[in-house]
């Protein structure tokens, strides 16, 4: 708050502005959970490297179902077998959620340290930038771009990973050559 109490540009802007923390950075860079972001980016990446595999594994564990036990008509295999499918898909559904979560909470805080430098740099414009563009645009401009962003952050560059991944376990478990 400015003189008498108003709120001000400048006061919102140094209350933002990281630059004005000071002695108290780390204790604020923690409250904004810039220091536990790697650990974010490191689930989402172990996660989504451990799914590749188990997402390959499911239809060969269904062709093996099919091949060797419903044909030949072994019942008692056929049951482990299923019980070992659906444990798979328990540890598959464990490891989607914290990719998901871990992914999703890494793009959120991304984003969310880009909406205040985004805020920082348009509270730091001349007021006739203002007057030459009209708001709606501004507005509409970063509320789009910020959000295309959220999108790649969240589910972009983690998810080609593990799709890069995935295909690599592929070609690597369907080799004609073995």
């Amino acid at each position: 708050f400015g003189e008498a109490g108003k709120l001000t540009v400048e006061a919102v802007r140094s209350s933002r502005d990281i630059r004005t923390w000071g002695p108290n950075f780390t204790q604020q860079a923690r409250k904004l959970g810039v220091d536990s972001l790697p650990i974010g980016i490191l689930i989402a990446l172990f996660t989504g490297v451990v799914l590749a595999p188990i997402a390959i594994l499911r239809p060969w564990l269904v062709q093996e179902m099919v091949d060797k036990y419903i044909f030949k008509g072994n019942i008692p295999g056929l049951t482990q077998m299923a019980l070992l499918f659906i444990g798979i898909l328990l540890v598959e559904s464990v490891l989607r959620y914290f990719f998901l979560y871990a992914s999703s909470w890494v793009g959120q805080a991304v984003v969310r340290d880009l909406r205040v430098r985004v805020f920082n740099h348009i509270t730091s414009l001349r007021l006739t930038y203002f007057d030459r563009t009209p708001i709606g645009r501004l507005m509409t401009r970063m509320t789009n771009d910020i959000e295309s962003l959220t999108e790649m952050f969240a589910s972009g560059l983690v998810s080609l990973v593990g799709d890069v991944v995935k295909l690599q376990s592929t070609f690597a478990w369907f080799d004609p050559a073995a």
